[in-house]
Parts: structure tokens; sequence; C-alpha cells
């Protein structure tokens, strides 16, 4: 093992050509693309396990491995990012880490566009809450498209707060209908930002071991990582798997439980804005049969005084 700490922001999208997607996964590897992209995120993880001393089991470590995840899309309506918090800030045990793949895959869906800004603000909340001396903090985004255009400044904006908190970027884009390049990666994302460009989403699993050259922390013996340290595992996270089944269920309802939350604040918030327009629309609507009745008014009026 080479020691160390490592914390790794996961801001994965979830837009609905991902599931547009389903039937090549599907035919090539009897896995949805989603599915695809979940063991992906898990399998970087548990390659980079052993790299830096094991997992951190919690944050007062200044060695070993930390996650967070959140996954994006945008509205099919007004376009503005929608977000899925999983994690709800860092993890660092791989009873944590089960939990999350479970989530991804029994309780999210892609939908929608492609809007990692507001994603990205919770990645900065996470790595600035951490604490100071864990320092190596990665952001790995996943994308099969290019950012949608209303939220590239945004999204622009986000990720130079991140560098500037000293995280780096590394893109995963998968397909070739986005677009990257190392040119505009680095004009989105930061002139440190690395590219890893897949074919398709059955090509991820290929790609760990390029991701993880990107994200460092020693070598690769023979194109697979080291399985040396696997055993490294300290006494508490062995104790930790003996109870495995209780942990995973807990561990799987928390995240759960915070995908639902923010689910149910976008909920709120997309209904009290169709009430906001409704009361602004059923305003104007009285507004103008004021408008028309005080017209009447004043044809009836004349005639009457003319009259008399």
């Amino acid at each position: 093992s080479d020691g160390g700490n490592l914390d790794l922001h996961y801001v994965v999208d979830m837009s609905g050509s991902i599931q547009a997607s389903d039937p090549t996964c599907v035919a090539q590897g009897g896995l949805t693309c989603w599915e695809l992209v979940a063991n992906y995120v898990n399998n970087i993880t548990k390659t980079m396990v052993p790299r830096v001393g094991g997992w951190a089991l919690q944050p007062a470590n200044d060695t070993g491995l930390g996650f967070s995840l959140v996954a994006f899309s945008c509205d099919n309506v007004d376009r503005k990012p929608l977000t899925e918090v999983v994690t709800n800030g860092l993890k660092y045990t791989p009873l944590a880490l089960l939990g999350t793949i479970f989530a991804l895959t029994d309780f999210l869906a892609p939908h929608g566009g492609t809007c990692p800004s507001e994603a990205l603000g919770y990645t900065l909340e996470y790595m600035t809450d951490s604490p100071v001396y864990r320092t190596n903090k990665i952001v790995v985004l996943i994308t099969d498209g290019g950012v949608d255009r209303r939220d590239e400044e945004a999204t622009r904006r986000a990720s130079e707060a991140i560098v500037e908190a000293g995280g780096r970027m590394l893109i995963v884009s998968i397909g070739t209908a986005a677009g990257w390049n190392q040119d505009n990666v680095k004009s989105m994302f930061g002139e440190r930002a690395i590219l890893v460009s897949v074919e398709d989403f059955s090509q991820l699993g290929t790609s760990v071991d390029q991701l993880a050259a990107g994200i460092g922390f020693g070598g690769i013996s023979g194109g697979k990582p080291d399985k040396t340290s696997d055993a490294g595992f300290s006494a508490g996270a062995a104790a930790g798997l003996a109870v495995a089944g209780t942990a995973l269920v807990i561990g799987s309802a928390l995240a759960v439980v915070f995908v639902r939350r923010r689910r149910q604040q976008q909920q709120r918030h997309h209904h009290h804005q169709q009430q906001q327009q409704q009361q602004h629309q059923g305003q104007l609507r009285k507004q103008e049969q004021e408008q028309r009745c005080g017209s009447s008014d004043v044809l009836f009026a004349e005639p009457v005084a003319a009259r008399v």
C-alpha cells in the first residue's frame, strides 16, 4: 500500500440519454447503461482503496479513502439543474459504498438533460467541510453528454470554485455525442482538468485503470491494481464486515432517505413555483376583467348623462 489520503467526489450524469442507450448496453452485457455506470463507480473506488492504505473509516483519520456521490440532470420543462444527493457528504467505509451502489441501481433512474452545476456546488460543500489534513480531493465527473447551454456558465463557475478549494477535476466522457476534447474540457472545468474518453458504456470497465492512473497514488502492476493490501483493512473494518447484512440495510436505507428527501425538496419547490405562476396568472385575469368592466361603465355612463 502506498499510504496517504484520498477523497473521491463522484458527480454522475443521470440524464435521459443514458437510459436511451439501454438496448445497446443490455445486448452487449446484460446490464443497463445506468448499472454499468454504478459498477464503474464501485470498481474505481475499490481499485483506489489499497493505494491509500485502506478505508479511512472516519474523517478524523489522515490516511485512507473517503468518497461522496451526487447525481445530476436537468428538468425537462425549464432546463434547471436537478440533483440527487446520494451520500449527503463524505463517507469512509466499504459498507457506505455498498449502500451507495444499491441506492443508485435500485432507487434512481436516468431522466432529463445534462446540468451539473448544482451537483458541483454540493461537491464543493463536501470538500470544504472535510478536515484540512485530508488534502487529496479528486472530483470524478461521469457524463455521456455536453453541458446544457443554459447551465454552462454556472458549471464553469462551480468548477473554478472547486479548483480554488484544492480539488482536481477528472472528466469521464462516454461516447462521441458529448464532443469533449482536451481543449473544451479545460475551458469548462479548468486548466488542470483531465479527460478520460471511452467509446461506449460497455468500455467503462476497461477504463478503470486509465482513470486510476489519472488519480495517481502508485502504479499498476501487470495492468491490474495491487491487491496485496486488501487484507490491510483495519480491525474496525473487519468487525463492520462481520455485520455487513445489517449495516448494508442501514446504509442503503440512509442513502435512500437522503435521495427521497432531496427529491421531495425539489417537488415542493416545483409545486411552489406552479402556485406562484397560477396566482400571477389569476391576478392578470382579474386585472383584465376589471379593465373591461371599467370600460363598459364609461360607455354606458355617457348616454345616461346626456338624457339628464
